[in-house]
Formats: structure tokens, sequence, C-alpha cells
């Protein structure tokens, strides 16, 4: 609650966004003049229709970019802080799917380059402002001279799931692609330009609230009184920690900076909302804020292959099979004399090079990130590739199909010199939320042969 806004009237400034909303958006509500936000994209307010039914091939995995609402930014750091949607019920399934928003640099027709990206929510029906940009990759800079910048959504769901966020074809023109056919939007500098329908004739029902100035996510609260008690609420993400904070005087420093407030601090979270009771107190004013981030790195899954191949399995796609695999065991040369830890380890032919035509895999058992906001992939590799036509690639797998969700790294050649080398990177948002596999592949071209790739101590902590 802020102090002077009519708790008879939902929008107490009348500038048309609840005092909720503003207050998620870190604006005054009693201030028409106030938040002080640029809106990317036409927003909620869209009288539009649920897209195309789904027909299990060509409306799964959808990404739209409003390249008619687009908005120029000058040169400087902004903040995405929240974002707002108009949305029908999956028609898939009448309830709910996963959508993640991002924002691009416009480099020129139907390409992008992506400068923020946000968490995955399941959308809900209706119009919803202020939800919460969320992540960690939600402040950008644009460069000197300054550039035009679009909005986006993402749905990362698996084949046959119909984008619920409503549209009309009437008017605007939004660059459109379905799974087959476009680049995955979850990952700062990616370049977008794959797209069915580059120029496509109509708008989406949804915008992102930017603001100058790096400054940080404000989460939104629900607050209740229930008899001598107040109930605070908050989203929460598998893999945070947070904390109370509280003042009576606004005045007494940032937020950051205000005392942890009845020893409520290092609260775990329960995805997706958690809720803190405790009795009303006497002030007759009193702030709170809630404090995230990050907890110690927890293992959801690891695998140091001392116990064999376990859920592991190993695959060949190439027109040679047998040549090339991936074997488990103790390596030796040409490749790795010993294994980082214990005895063994997964590697491309363990005890001789790799042959040419190779196309083949190695795909980890079924992780669970179905209520992770944030995970990262580690593992320790020792690799002796051929430089430019031959090369690795990681890829996060869908575990009900096999489908690709996304491609976490390509392009993977060259050599460690020799030694073990210790690997950790950011999985996409398009892992988030997934029961999913981790892929690593080894292509090679018809001719030459090298020591190949070796892995060991595989692990997937959140966050």
């Amino acid at each position: 609650m802020t102090a002077g806004t009519d708790p008879n009237d939902p929008d107490t400034d009348g500038d048309g966004r609840t005092d909720e909303q503003e207050i998620a958006l870190g604006s005054d509500p009693n201030d028409p003049n106030s938040p002080n936000t640029i809106k990317i994209g036409f927003g909620a307010n869209l009288a539009g229709v649920t897209d195309t039914q789904s027909d299990g091939s060509s409306n799964e995995m959808r990404q739209n970019i409003n390249i008619t609402d687009t908005v120029f930014l000058d040169a400087g750091t902004y903040t995405a802080l929240s974002w707002e949607y108009n949305a029908g019920a999956d028609l898939t399934n009448g309830g709910t799917q996963p959508t993640f928003p991002f924002l691009t640099i416009v480099n020129g027709p139907a390409n992008h380059t992506v400068i923020a990206f946000g968490d995955t929510i399941d959308t809900e029906p209706g119009m919803q402002f202020a939800v919460p940009f969320g992540g960690e990759n939600n402040v950008f800079t644009v460069p000197e001279g300054g550039a035009t910048i679009a909005a986006g959504i993402q749905n990362p769901s698996a084949n046959g799931v119909t984008n619920s966020i409503l549209t009309d074809t009437s008017f605007g023109s939004t660059d459109h692609a379905n799974s087959t056919n476009f680049s995955e939007a979850g990952s700062l500098g990616a370049t977008l330009d794959s797209f069915g329908f580059a120029n496509l004739s109509r708008t989406y029902a949804f915008a992102i609230d930017v603001k100058p100035g790096a400054s940080s996510n404000k989460m939104q609260l629900d607050v209740d009184q229930v008899g001598g008690d107040l109930v605070i609420s908050w989203p929460s993400v598998l893999g945070k920690l947070y904390n109370l904070r509280s003042e009576t005087d606004l005045s007494n420093g940032e937020p950051v900076t205000w005392p942890i407030y009845d020893g409520n601090q290092d609260i775990v979270a329960t995805p997706t909302t958690n809720t803190l009771t405790f009795p009303l107190p006497a002030d007759s004013e009193r702030y709170f804020v809630i404090e995230e981030f990050d907890a110690p790195p927890v293992p959801v899954f690891e695998d140091n292959f001392e116990n064999g191949q376990g859920g592991w399995a190993t695959g060949v796609d190439d027109t040679n099979p047998g040549d090339t695999n991936w074997e488990l065991g103790s390596p030796d040369a040409p490749g790795p004399l010993t294994a980082p830890s214990g005895s063994n380890c997964f590697g491309t032919n363990l005890t001789a090079n790799y042959q040419p035509d190779a196309d083949i895999w190695l795909r980890s058992p079924a992780i669970d990130l179905s209520l992770a906001g944030e995970a990262t992939l580690n593992y320790s590799e020792f690799r002796d590739i051929e430089e430019t036509f031959d090369s690795g690639e990681i890829r996060i797998l869908n575990a009900a199909d096999n489908s690709v969700l996304a491609v976490v790294n390509s392009g993977i050649e060259g050599t460690t010199m020799g030694l073990w080398e210790n690997i950790s990177t950011k999985l996409p948002a398009s892992a988030m939320g997934n029961l999913i596999k981790i892929e690593f592949r080894l292509m090679t071209d018809n001719i030459g042969d090298f020591p190949g790739w070796y892995l060991d101590d595989v692990s997937v902590t959140i966050p």
C-alpha cells in the first residue's frame, strides 16, 4: 500500500494504469505523469482473436516480433521492467502455456539482434498488466547513435501447442516464425533472421515497458490482512532465496539497505508462489520489499560415469556406422591418458581417432527443469577437433520426443591443448519449465581424422 492512494479507486491518478500496476512498475500511483516508462509494442488493449487452432505441426513454438510499434531509443542503458498481454485459453488443452518476452535491435528487414529476454511464464487468459519481465537479462545498452527497438514473444512449448496471445490480422506487421524456421531468442546477442513469414500482416496483443537506467526488476507483491496477521505473497523461482526488508520512512535509503524484518531472511523458494504470514505491525505506516537473490547452486543432475552408462544413450546418424562412436571407459592415446576424475569418461573413440563422415550423438537421461527459472550446464571436456571442417554441438531436447528445443553451443572445434577444461554455460529460457535431455553431437567432413571429443563430470545446477 502507498500513502495517499484512494482505497475505493483502483486508479487513483486516473492515468489508465491501476495503482497495483504502477507500483509494480516503480511508478507513483498519485502522479498521472508517472511512470516515466517507454512502452514498446501495441499492448494488451487489442480486441483480437486467439490464433489459429493447433494442428499439431504448424502452430508450435511460435516466435513473433512486432515491427510496427517499434520505438527509437537514444544511446544509453535501459531496463525492461515488465510486460503486458491479452491471451485466450490454449486451444490445445484449455489451460495456459509458456511464453517469454524479449527485445531486439532492428538491423533491417527480418533481421534482429536480441538485447534482452525475460522469464518464461504460463500465460493467463485475459488482459494482464505489469507482469514482471524477470530474469537476469533485463538490462540492455543501446549503442552510440541510438537504435530502433522491437518487442517480441516466444512460445517455447513442444509441438502441437497453440499461441494463446491474441492477434488481429487487419493491421500492423510482424516477423513471425514457427518451430521449424526460427532462431532461438533466449540468448543475448542472438541474430534472429529465420522467419517463415517475414513482415506478416498482423499485430499481437503484447507490449514491454522499458525505463532508462540500469534498475532491477520490481517484484509484484500481494498484501492482505487476515484477522490480526499480514499475509504477503510473491512469485518465486526455484534456485532463488528471499529476504523481507522493511522501513517506516521511505527516505531512509534504498530498499536494499532496509533492515531485515523480524528475522525473515534466506527464505527458500516454494515455486510458483511464496507466502509469508506474520502479526500485523503496530506502526501506522510501514513499507515492505522482497529481495530476491541466487541461492548456492543446487545440482538437479550429475554423473561422473563411474557407475556405468546408466540412462545415457548413444547413436549414429552417419552413413558409415561403426567406425566412430561415443564410447564409455578409460581413455588413452591419442586422446587424454586419464579421465579428470575417477577412471571413466565418454569419448569419440576412446583409444583411436574419429573417422570421416561421422555424425554421432550422446544423450543424457531426462532432467527435470519443470520448476526452474534458471539452470546451468557444467562439464569437463578434452577436445582435439579439426577446425573449420569438423565440429561439436550441444543441443537441448524435449525429453518426450527428442525434438530440439535449443542449440546451446555450436561450432565446437579446435583443441584444449592436451588438458581437461571445466565448462559452465547457462541453459536458454526454452529449456526452463520442461523435462529435457542434453545432447552432445560430433559431425565430421569426408577427410581427415583427429583425436576427438571427451566428456566427464556432467551436471546441471539451479541456478
